[in-house]
């Protein structure tokens, strides 16, 4: 993705007010030639009773990954009942 693509899919994330991920840099990656979003993840530890979440470091490197953890995640971004 170029640096103008990287930087209108920030201010996308940023619109969408999700608390589960939050985006920390745009970095160049110049094995590739392209930039990516370094994003901090929230990710919920599994277990029966466990209620811990932890931070995890998430590469996004094109609009359609974002969509896809979007997706997977549709449930935190509809309202409690």
């Amino acid at each position: 993705m170029d640096k103008e693509k990287a930087e209108r899919l920030v201010r996308a994330i940023e619109r969408t007010h999700v608390d589960w991920l939050r985006v920390e840099a745009v970095e160049f990656e110049p094995k590739r030639q392209t930039y990516v979003l370094k994003c901090a993840y929230k990710e919920a530890e599994k277990g029966q009773f466990s209620r811990r979440e932890r931070r995890v470091t998430r590469w996004i490197s094109s609009p359609r990954e974002w969509i896809d953890l979007l997706v997977s995640h549709r449930n935190d971004l509809e309202p409690p009942h």
